[in-house]
C-alpha cells in the first residue's frame, strides 16, 4: 500500500512539473514575441520615416529608448536619459 501511495505521489509531481514547465515555456515565449513585434514596428515606423536607418547611426541613445519601448511593461520603462 505504501509503495501505491508514494508512486501516486512521484507521478503526479512529475505531471505537475512537466504541466508547468511547459505552460511557462509557453509564456515566455508569447511574451518574446509580443516584445519582437513592439520592436518590429517601432523600427518600421524609424524606416518608413527616415527611409535607411541614420537615425540609429551614431545615437546609441536612440537605440536604447527603442528597446525600453519594446521590451519592457510600460510602468517599468524608466525616461529617457536626459543630456546636461
Amino acid at each position: 500500500m505504501l509503495i501505491l501511495l508514494l508512486a501516486t505521489i512521484s507521478v503526479q509531481t512529475i505531471a505537475t512539473r512537466i504541466s508547468f514547465e511547459r505552460g511557462f515555456t509557453n509564456y515566455v515565449a508569447e511574451q518574446e514575441r509580443s516584445q519582437l513585434q513592439r520592436l518590429a514596428g517601432e523600427l518600421a515606423l524609424v524606416f518608413a520615416l527616415t527611409d535607411d536607418w541614420s537615425a540609429f547611426r551614431g545615437n546609441p541613445r536612440r537605440w536604447d529608448q527603442m528597446l525600453r519601448t519594446a521590451f519592457l511593461p510600460e510602468d517599468q520603462r524608466l525616461p529617457s536619459p536626459r543630456r546636461g
